[in-house]
């Protein structure tokens, strides 16, 4: 796992699934000019990350880039089922531990085609951008504290979570450098300004 900084200031985790490629929350690096990714074991040292290889804002994944080698996580190919209990991960700058587990109580389908679930929670959520984890320790969601209400319950103690499988409708083949997103998303707000 890594910790990622937009902008100077700390705001996620995130984590690698291939060499150099790091999976983390949109919403952590979505107004960022600047990401710096910290790797666990090594303190403070930092990679630029200049470009977003992929993102999806209804999803809340984004895929960046850095200049490293690394030992990634495993995805997991198999379905997580209603009752299996997986775990969330926490830290900052080389402490990671798992803070909690929670129990997948729905498996479901949004208005969108896309599938999530549902956890029972028992304790704190992992830090935002970090990975959740089966009991072989695969990858099956990704943390996050932007919850989503699907309409499933009102208790307050269930949260929402898109599972991993989302990455294979992300849009890899045109990568865009972390400042031409930036001036795009400033671009488009501009517009909507003068619309209004």
């Amino acid at each position: 796992m890594v910790d990622i900084e937009a902008d100077d200031f700390c705001s996620g985790a995130g984590f690698f699934i291939g060499p150099g490629v790091i999976v983390t929350n949109y919403q952590i690096i979505k107004d960022a000019q600047k990401i710096k990714v910290f790797l666990n074991g090594n303190g403070y040292i930092y990679y630029n990350a200049d470009t977003i290889l992929g993102y999806d804002e209804e999803l809340n994944i984004a895929i960046i880039k850095i200049n490293y080698k690394n030992d990634a996580l495993t995805l997991s190919k198999d379905m997580p089922k209603k009752g299996d209990k997986v775990y969330r991960i926490t830290g900052i700058h080389e402490q990671y531990e798992v803070v909690s587990t929670a129990t997948i109580s729905t498996i479901a389908t949004d208005e969108h085609g896309n599938r999530y679930m549902q956890l029972k929670t028992n304790g704190e959520p992992g830090s935002d951008g970090g990975p959740i984890l089966n009991e072989y320790g695969e990858v099956i969601a990704i943390s996050s504290n932007q919850y989503y209400d699907f309409g499933d319950s009102s208790d307050d103690d269930f949260e929402c979570y898109y599972l991993i499988e989302g990455l294979d409708k992300i849009d890899m083949e045109n990568p865009i450098s972390v400042e031409d997103h930036y001036n795009e998303l400033q671009r488009m707000n501009e517009e909507e300004e003068k619309a209004y």
